[in-house]
């Protein structure tokens, strides 16, 4: 599995920084993640591409773990996630996505949400893994 989050601007809050430098230095060791912040034009060619929206379907963090471990089953091993700004996802970059998912019905900062989310695929290899970060 390998990972890249697409924001449209960059995160400067230090607090951010500190919470995803933990996690994606936990999960580099089992699936390389990468930050990074554009359009469309950094989506890869053969990636599988997830929009994040509150709108989209929500899962519970052992969901999000099994669907990521289908997909992977089924071959796809790259995933890229698109994490709009204050007036969400550009249309162009919606329509890119093969599937929408959404953290909490609860509104987050751009900033937090991929800070959430690197929590999050840290979490879902963990129990992928069968690794005891996740607690039932």
């Amino acid at each position: 599995m390998k990972f890249k989050i697409i924001t449209e601007s960059p995160v400067k809050q230090k607090f951010v920084l500190a919470g995803e430098a933990e996690y994606t230095t936990r999960l580099q060791a089992s699936a390389p993640i990468e930050l990074v912040v554009g359009g469309i034009e950094k989506i890869p060619a053969r990636s599988f591409v997830i929009a994040l929206d509150e709108n989209g379907t929500e899962m519970t963090s052992e969901a999000f773990a099994e669907f990521l471990r289908k997909k992977t089953v089924s071959g796809t091993s790259h995933f890229t996630f698109l994490i709009g700004g204050a007036s969400g996802l550009p249309d162009a970059m919606r329509k890119k996505a093969a599937t929408t998912i959404a953290l909490s019905k609860l509104t987050f900062t751009y900033q937090m949400t991929r800070l959430i989310l690197v929590e999050q695929l840290y979490r879902a290899v963990s129990i992928i893994q069968g690794k005891p970060y996740h607690k039932e």
